[in-house]
């Protein structure tokens, strides 16, 4: 399978050929689905927090880091302004038509356009035409190309802001002092540009931010592509092609990162000022709930090691987290489901929003826990286990807190709690060529199906999530000024 000359490319890029050849077997092998057992609900998998208790809660601030995945660029949020340019729509009597004709997918650009007025990225371009608002967000600006945490999203009376600006000042807000840190996943090359966002949101902070670390999705996480038929894809120069692995190599970022109490919010999901203290009167809630388990599995471990029976240990395992635990013994057992790290994930009613929820997923051991599953994860063609996951009532908003240490402060390991069921297959493209793809399993999805994991209930306003320009004017991202 591999060649001379492979060998020599594996070497120069750090590239273990054996892993390659793994991943190759898993493409032939086709996709490995997941049972649900049956969707979480409130009550049943799904916790609630008191909103009267959330504003006298007390955290920890000093233990809490902030993980934002910000590595991706925004090129879908701008991809009907990139679709109406490359058709040549010019005007916007002739977008307006033609999305009156039934082109829905350019409806966005039509809606961004109109509302320019109002976004950080047009308020210069009031008198524009179309072409021209255009060719100054795609050609002059670029902003498809730029990483999605350095356009400017928010509109205030001293300026622009953009996500990277306003998690600072969440992050600073959640922890209580400005002396806290943010770890940000970004592209390759561009870290500078992150650390600079970091004087903007210290200037707004009375001086002081919160410090600022950056990493990228390490290449050795990155995964080899296979033809249609099975042998490895190559590229012009004849060289196996590796692809990113996708979000789920950035448990590797999360282990490196060290943390000890760690909350993990997407970068395109972030609100304004006058949202900031009610969203983060929930994530401080969620860090409270992780707090509170955190303290109650630390207790029943340190019975376990003074020799007191396992039962209660295990009762609390099974009945929080679903986790039965492996072992000859029962002792073994309660260990085994008590030592691993804590999540605790915010869950949004269902509203038709795509992507994971949350649900009780067969184990090979027969129980179930509870996990964060995607439609690409089971077996569609199944009408029972399709239906299962259309009757979810909860999403997924990505907002997580990770409790990541064991009773004595060591960091738990990672890497052997992925779920290697988890990897995804998808088909694709590559100059014209069709491929097959592989991804790692998800970060918040198979990459963590072996944590303790808790479902709490938030409310629906706390994720503001910008996947397309548009989404610019609502009202959770708007100024209040522009929206009178």
């Amino acid at each position: 399978m591999w060649s001379e000359g492979d060998a020599r490319w594996a070497q120069d890029r750090g590239v273990d050929l054996d892993a390659l050849s793994d991943q190759l077997r898993r493409l032939a092998a086709g996709d490995e689905t997941l049972r649900i057992d049956r969707p979480a609900t409130v009550g049943d998998g799904i916790a609630w927090l008191d909103a009267s208790a959330l504003p006298t809660l007390e955290i920890p601030g000093h233990r809490v880091t902030t993980f934002v995945p910000a590595s991706g660029a925004a090129s879908r949020m701008f991809a009907a302004l990139v679709a109406a340019r490359a058709e040549g729509f010019r005007t916007r009597e002739a977008l307006e038509a033609a999305v009156r004709g039934g082109r829905k997918d350019l409806a966005p650009c039509l809606d961004t356009y109109d509302g320019r007025a109002d976004l950080a990225i047009g308020r210069h371009l009031a008198g524009a035409t179309l072409g021209e608002a255009l060719d100054d967000w795609l050609g002059e600006r670029a902003w498809q190309d730029r990483p999605k945490g350095l356009v400017p999203l928010h509109v205030y009376e001293g300026g622009a802001r953009t996500a990277v600006v306003e998690h600072l000042l969440e992050a600073a807000a959640l922890a209580g002092t400005a002396d806290t840190h943010v770890h940000f996943t970004v592209p390759a090359g561009l870290e500078d540009d992150f650390l600079v966002e970091r004087e903007v949101a210290g200037a707004l902070l009375g001086g002081r931010a919160p410090s600022v670390g950056c990493s990228i999705q390490h290449p050795k996480t990155d995964t080899v592509a296979a033809t249609p038929d099975g042998a490895v894809f190559r590229d012009d120069e004849g060289n196996p092609l590796l692809r990113p692995g996708g979000h789920g190599a950035l448990i590797a970022n999360l282990e490196a990162l060290g943390g000890d109490l760690v909350v993990v919010k997407n970068i395109d999901n972030v609100g304004r000022d006058e949202d900031r203290d009610r969203v983060v009167a929930w994530r401080r809630g969620l860090v409270a709930r992780l707090v509170e388990l955190e303290t109650k599995v630390h207790a029943l471990l340190a019975d376990l090691d003074a020799g007191r029976e396992p039962g209660p240990a295990l009762d609390f395992a099974v009945r929080t987290f679903g986790r039965r635990g492996r072992g000859e013994t029962a002792l073994e057992m309660a260990r085994d489901a008590l030592r691993r790290p804590i999540r605790v994930v915010a869950v949004v009613r269902n509203e038709g929003q795509p992507g994971g929820g949350p649900f009780w997923v067969c184990e090979t051991d027969g129980t179930s826990t509870p996990q964060i599953m995607e439609s690409a994860q089971i077996d569609r063609t199944d009408a029972g286990q399709a239906a299962l996951f259309a009757s979810a009532t909860h999403f997924n908003p990505v907002d997580m807190a990770l409790s990541l240490r064991d009773p004595a402060g060591a960091p738990y390991p990672l890497g052997p709690l992925v779920d290697d069921r988890g990897w995804l297959r998808a088909s694709k493209t590559w100059r014209g060529r069709p491929l097959r793809a592989l991804e790692r399993p998800g970060l918040w999805n198979g990459a963590m199906a072996g944590w303790n994991t808790q479902f709490v209930e938030v409310p629906s306003w706390t994720f503001r999530p910008v996947k397309e320009v548009r989404d610019l004017l609502d009202p959770g991202h708007r100024s209040p000024a522009a929206a009178v």
